[in-house]
């Protein structure tokens, strides 16, 4: 046995130089496990499993996409004793695992050799990487959810990784995009905003980056999502400052709801509040983005009829939209506790960045109408009956540049450079300490 992390948890790697197994000895039940690739197969105490791409756990579900070209088999051995371990199927870079208890699970977990991520996240995961991959084939469009992402999904599988390590390092890239775009709208908003202002795009999108790795949502939209929001807000408040450029927030948020079907809504909402703030009607920039929605949806719809999936694609976006997000969770909050949960995981994410936002939003038009075009996104969200990590992405994003847009408004010096170091060591804080249920994915 080779330990994993700390010994007392009991994770061990075994050694098998053959890859064909051996024999065990062990005090209690123990789950064995195997990670190999599709079709290897491990037998230990008499019981059998094997690695599958989909597997099926309910009947009425029938098959569950669960792996691409390798996976994981776990056996669990009730018993102590001497137990006999037999593999087949296994290549150079498989691997034997025990574990023998819930520590021991959470212990591998945490050192990252074995992830333990829900059932239906699996499927998430697997999902996104099959459309992409399918795309570069046969297929032309994703309709189990909005369309854009699979294609972006699709040039990093072809051009760095067709696994997660390609979406890994798209992700990056998409990070590093959110950044830029927060401090392009802290530009525009608030070009002397104090100097730890201007750190916390990139603070908050390291947050980004453990909320999406915690839970294996690497290859999800959401991180692309997210950085379209503080580059639609750029965009509006250059439009209505000089006269035009309409038509690129338009575009972004069009884009935005390819992304998430809410994405166009929601920034449009930011416009109207724009408009009551500023005494300026946005009519250039929603025109734009809904004449463009328009068409769009004109020709989608218009495939959709001509191929006969009409019917399909209203009845899936039914359920993406209602069913998904509030009828899948048979342990929900009841509704009126829901939004209580909801701020005050958006809180703790920001490590206290909600309540430096909504300080300095009270000295500056511009962090008020950051925040609050966040704040009326969240009436939506605050309903769903499971907090994914993944909702809060774009409300994190606009909240670091709305404490920046807002302290810069402060007359005194002493509370302008302060209120952003606050929120900037919050974030440091959640970051490096915070903890997020990694069970919360799709």
């Amino acid at each position: 046995r080779r330990p994993i992390g700390w010994e007392g948890a009991g994770a061990a790697r075994l050694e098998d130089p053959g890859l064909d197994g051996g024999v065990l000895e062990t005090e209690g039940p123990v789950f064995v496990l195997l990670r190999g690739p599709v079709g290897a197969r491990i037998e230990a105490g008499g019981r059998r499993a094997a690695v599958r791409r989909d597997v099926t756990e309910r009947a009425d579900e029938g098959p569950v996409p669960r792996y691409m070209d390798r996976g994981v088999a776990a056996v669990l051995v009730p018993e102590g004793g001497r137990v006999e371990v037999a593999v087949s199927g296994a290549d150079a870079e498989s691997a034997i695992y025990v574990l023998p208890g819930s520590e021991a699970i959470w212990e591998a977990h945490a050192q990252g050799v074995l992830r333990l991520v829900h059932y239906y996240q699996i499927l998430n995961i697997v999902e996104n990487q099959r459309w992409a991959e399918e795309l570069l084939v046969d297929r032309a469009l994703t309709i189990n959810q909005p369309p854009l992402w699979s294609h972006v999904l699709a040039l990093s599988a072809a051009l760095v990784d067709p696994g997660l390590r390609g979406a890994g390092a798209l992700m990056l890239w998409v990070l590093l995009l959110l950044a830029v775009s927060g401090v392009r709208l802290l530009e525009v908003l608030a070009p002397r905003a104090p100097w730890s202002a201007w750190l916390l795009p990139g603070a908050l999108a390291c947050v980004h980056l453990k909320l999406m790795a915690e839970p294996a949502s690497m290859n999800f939209p959401d991180s692309l999502y997210a950085a379209a929001f503080p580059a639609g807000l750029a965009a509006l408040a250059l439009s209505a400052r000089r006269g035009e450029g309409a038509p690129r927030f338009g575009l972004i948020a069009v884009m935005a709801g390819l992304l998430r079907y809410p994405g166009t809504v929601a920034l449009s909402l930011a416009a109207a509040l724009h408009g009551l703030l500023w005494r300026r009607a946005p009519r250039r920039e929603l025109a734009a983005a809904w004449g463009l929605a328009a068409i769009l949806a004109a020709g989608l719809g218009l495939a959709a009829v001509l191929s006969g999936q009409l019917g399909d694609w209203l009845s899936i976006l039914w359920f993406e939209t209602v069913p998904e997000h509030w009828d899948n969770n048979g342990e929900a909050l009841p509704l009126a506790m829901r939004p209580l949960a909801f701020y005050g995981t958006w809180l703790k994410y920001t490590g206290g960045g909600l309540l430096a936002a909504a300080a300095a939003a009270a000295f500056d038009r511009g962090g008020r109408w950051v925040l609050g075009s966040a704040l009326i996104y969240s009436l939506l969200l605050c309903t769903i009956d499971h907090l994914s990590t993944h909702y809060f992405l774009p409300l994190i994003a606009l909240t670091g540049v709305a404490v920046g847009a807002g302290s810069a408004g402060l007359s005194h010096r002493l509370g302008r450079e302060l209120l952003p170091a606050l929120a900037l060591a919050g974030a440091a804080w959640f970051f490096l300490l915070g903890t997020c249920d990694p069970a919360l994915g799709g």
